[in-house]
């Protein structure tokens, strides 16, 4: 291995990771930032300059590449990474291990688990980030909404594999579903709940919590009446939530129920819980289970040849 090469490396990655500019490339080569390129399929030149390396360097060894893919590891594992970072360094390992698993089949073991931890921390943080940014619209299904589709067009131009996306795109909508809930139950401010385009606009998921909700601000007082709960109110809404709602509806005075007969028909002792993020980020199968396809990778200028 030519260690010109190697040393060209180092200092390709380390610039496109430090640099002000998070930089991608779209499949015609054309390169810029992810809002200069807004709408397009995008790849980051990150990961096009480290399978290019493997491409072109057949005597690599495994523990020089090792070291190269520490520092992607590293950074992903760092407090410090801000959020355009963080979703670039998921993508790129995303790619680099789809690239390895297409073009060297069976090799490389040690540095495809290396790239699976890194893209699961990367992907804790991106939920993580999803979930800051939809608990402060939480109340509005407008800006909910506009907010939900800014992630999930990041996710369809990074062109994540169908089941990778549609895995994602399933813990999103369970943290909007609890955050939707949620605010309105423990946030004396949110009157409305008006979420029927947010439904509409993501039929793939059923958003148990919010249906639930729904079902008893419109047969609540049937549900203490009758004392019986019904499938369309989850477990997790059949205990204390379903208390506070009812109470809630109460003070509002949209419904007419002693406080103690809600009480009485409390059936369950769970609540609703916020998905485990971290766990489900390291528990995801789905990103082993996209169809490896051959990757075409885009041309890059000379500057980032190796």
């Amino acid at each position: 291995m030519n260690i010109n090469n190697a040393t060209k490396l180092l200092l390709i990655t380390s610039k496109l990771i430090t640099s002000k500019d998070i930089l991608y490339v779209t499949p015609d080569d054309q390169i810029g930032t992810m809002s200069q390129l807004h709408g397009r399929q995008i790849i980051p030149i990150l990961s096009v300059v480290i399978c290019n390396f493997f491409k072109n360097n057949k005597n690599i060894t495994e523990d020089f590449l090792e070291s190269i893919i520490l520092i992607v590891c590293n950074l992903a594992c760092t407090k410090e990474t801000n959020d355009d970072l963080n979703f670039y360094l998921l993508t790129s390992s995303y790619n680099i291990i789809r690239f390895i698993h297409s073009e060297f089949p069976g090799k490389y073991p040690s540095l495809l688990a290396m790239l699976y931890s890194a893209a699961q921390t990367t992907l804790s943080k991106f939920l993580s980030y999803f979930n800051n940014s939809i608990q402060r619209v939480a109340h509005d299904c407008k800006l909910l909404i506009t907010q939900i589709e800014v992630f999930q067009e990041q996710l369809i131009m990074s062109g994540y594999g169908q089941n990778f996306f549609q895995s994602i795109m399933q813990i999103m909508l369970q943290i909007v579903d609890f955050r939707v809930v949620s605010k309105w139950i423990f946030d004396l401010d949110t009157n409305n709940i008006n979420m029927g385009p947010l439904i509409n606009e993501f039929k793939e998921y059923n958003f148990p919590l919010l249906h639930s909700l729904l079902y008893i601000f419109a047969f609540g007082e049937n549900i203490v009446n009758k004392r019986k709960f019904y499938e369309y109110v989850v477990p997790e809404m059949q205990g204390e939530w379903f208390m506070y709602a009812m109470f809630r509806l109460i003070n509002c005075q949209k419904i007419l129920v002693e406080p103690d007969r809600v009480l009485a028909v409390l059936q369950s002792k769970i609540v609703p819980s916020f998905p485990d993020i971290e766990g489900w980020a390291f528990d995801n199968k789905e990103m082993r289970l996209d169809e490896v396809k051959a990757i075409i990778l885009p041309e890059l200028p000379a500057d980032y040849n190796i």
